[in-house]
């Protein structure tokens, strides 16, 4: 179980560089995004010497340089491009910064320190609900919220900066002992266009107590007006979706980072693993390693040896040897990977553990960027190399027995169309939402003897079948006895194949299934424990997208129903309910479970047997030292 929950941790993975949303953080400049659209992605690395062919790149002078930030800057500012609704948010935003500080500075917040925030006429509810009902407890987590949601908190008991002041207070009431405090304010929703100014935000604060830890989570729907000689000030706040989340738990969270108590042991986890990406990028070949720049590294769980202990194998860049981990008793790891024969240099994205053969024990197979690699399991600590398998295909494998013939099949996702010379990619995701212009993906019909045949036309899985794939899952979602399978795509619409015995037919549009989204992962799970399996899918929240795509001026030539299609690209993770006769509701905002930040995998598992399927999502993006290196 241990070895299991880091890999869930592990599970976060890639960096995909959208023009749409790369902005000052989480922000974005709309005008410069819309009109670079179409501009290829470039990729230099700018260390030592540089050659081309005609010889070495000219240097970069510093005024240069410095024109080129100060041309950033400029692109980047909301009010040269027009957008004065991102200008609010930025100066709204230092405000939220300052109620921060103040409620997470562990000292009494006086009506002088909430002056500098609000306005004369400054009016509010609670920020914290007087009433509030327990809605989850398990051993571990207690979550409540508001006794009456239905009920208006928007009433004008707090005035002024002192009644200011005793709201901020009731609200840091429950935090008063608490320590490692944070706040994140991440704004959704601005309307420049009304008097006064609207604006919505996700509010977030945390810390660590004696018993555990505590989380607050709400939306501000707040109003705010302009000042002559300053900040905008608040005017009024209304909370909604308040939730107060109570960990009991000796430790400070519910996971704990256990990575380096399991693999320090291991040299391998010394002299590569500990090092971030940037370290690698200095020292491995260009062409050998991309992927450390984009942190597409797959990795497989299964009981290698047959101890009934997880092991877990490790894909690496190009350059770096994989790795496979033995789970000890103690659970600390062994590095058996050169004993077992797979220690491969080559560019791998994913592995799986299966049993290909069927002979009762765990088989690899790893998918680099030239072929599909098949190794068989001999029994005695050694795994053989079986089956070279020509395929183009990258980042994710999903398998299942699709003819009920009693092996196992293997469905093979695809990304990019074609590479170049610089392993970058090369095709252009038009329309954004509705691309089909990515990678073929395959599916390969187990033949025995380890032998597969390309299956992917006859079967019927060529149709839709070019939607920049990150990831495929099987499961029979109409209880008829056969697997289909879902595949999420990144730019717009999600396939799901209905296998009709042994021919799949793509049924995401009638059955509501489509998710038009950045789509990077899929998990089955029966969340309502009605005997139909739901489906959630990892997508990509934006605060800035939510804000820019719900402004007038956003792509003001389409209509809204189009406008709408560009929106949902923000909203976040999607929760469809299989309704039982062959379609999926949209349950996401009702669940609650939209907003999973820049979600990269997901996963339905009752974390807590209680018998009810919970969801982990793993999320995160790459960063640099630097502020502004973009």
């Amino acid at each position: 179980m241990l070895l299991a929950a880091i890999v869930v941790l592990l599970l976060v993975g890639g960096v995909l560089f959208l023009s749409f949303f790369i902005g000052r953080g989480d922000a974005v400049s709309p005008g410069v995004a819309e009109t670079r659209q179409a501009a290829p992605v470039s990729r230099v690395a700018v260390s030592g010497a540089r050659q081309t062919a005609s010889g070495p790149l000219p240097s970069v002078s510093t005024p240069n340089l410095q024109s080129a930030r100060a041309l950033q800057q400029d692109l980047m500012d909301p009010v040269t491009d027009g957008w004065e609704s991102e200008a609010f948010n930025d100066r709204a935003s230092k405000q939220l910064k300052k109620l921060g500080e103040l409620l997470t500075g562990g000292a009494a917040i006086s009506a002088e320190q909430a002056k500098g925030i609000i306005g004369e006429a400054f009016r509010c509810g609670p920020l914290r609900p007087s009433e509030l009902a327990e809605v989850f407890r398990d051993q571990a987590v207690v979550v409540q919220r508001a006794a009456s949601p239905d009920k208006d908190d928007s009433d004008a008991s707090f005035a002024g900066a002192e009644g200011f002041a005793r709201a901020l207070a009731d609200l840091a009431a429950p935090l008063q002992t608490a320590e490692d405090l944070h706040f994140k304010f991440k704004v959704i929703r601005v309307d420049t266009s009304s008097d006064p100014i609207r604006l919505s935000s996700y509010y977030e604060v945390g810390g660590t107590l004696a018993e555990g830890a505590l989380q607050q989570n709400a939306v501000w729907d707040m109003t705010w007006t302009e000042s002559d000689d300053g900040p905008p000030r608040l005017r009024s706040v209304t909370v909604r979706d308040y939730e107060e989340v109570h960990v009991t738990s000796p430790r400070d969270t519910l996971l704990v980072d256990c990575t380096e108590s399991v693999f320090s042991s291991s040299p391998s986890f010394q002299d590569q693993l500990r090092f971030g990406a940037n370290h690698w990028l200095r020292r491995l070949e260009s062409n050998l390693s991309p992927r450390l720049l984009e942190a597409h590294g797959g990795l497989a769980l299964g009981d290698v040896n047959g101890d009934e202990l997880d092991d877990v194998y490790i894909c690496q860049a190009g350059g770096l040897p994989n790795l496979l981990f033995v789970q000890q008793p103690d659970g600390t790891v062994r590095d058996v990977s050169r004993a077992y024969g797979v220690d491969m240099l080559d560019w791998s994205y994913s592995a799986l553990f299966l049993d290909v053969d069927n002979d009762g024990d765990q088989d690899l197979a790893v998918l680099t960027g030239s072929q599909l690699v098949m190794f068989a399991n001999t029994g005695n600590e050694r795994l053989e190399l079986k089956a070279k398998i020509p395929a183009s295909y990258e980042f994710a494998m999903a398998a299942a027995d699709y003819d009920t013939d009693g092996d196992l099949d293997l469905y093979l996702c695809n990304y990019f169309i074609e590479m170049n010379d610089n392993l970058s990619l090369t095709g252009r995701s038009d329309p954004m939402h509705n691309s089909n212009l990515g990678g073929r993906n395959a599916l390969l019909r187990n033949d025995g003897d380890w032998k597969f045949t390309d299956v992917t036309e006859e079967s019927g899985l060529d149709q839709n079948n070019r939607r920049w794939s990150y990831a495929a899952a099987w499961e029979d979602y109409d209880n008829d006895g056969d697997q289909d399978i879902y595949v999420a795509n990144d730019f717009g619409h999600n396939n799901l194949y209905r296998n009709d015995g042994g021919k799949f037919v793509d049924v995401a549009d009638q059955s509501d299934a489509l998710d038009a989204n950045f789509g990077m992962s899929a998990t089955w799970g029966d969340y309502n424990r009605d005997g139909w399996m739901d489906l959630y899918v990892s997508n990509m929240f934006s605060s800035a997208g939510n804000r820019v795509t719900a402004q007038p001026q956003f792509k003001d030539r389409l209509g809204q129903d189009d406008k709408q299609k560009f929106q949902i690209l923000s909203r976040g993770n999607t929760l469809l309910r299989n309704d039982s006769q062959g379609g999926f509701e949209d349950v996401s905002a009702s669940a609650g479970v939209t907003m999973g930040r820049w979600a990269w995998a997901s996963l339905f598992t009752d974390i807590n047997n209680d018998g009810w399927e919970d969801l982990l999502v793993g999320n995160g993006y790459l960063t640099q030292d630097l502020a502004d290196d973009l």
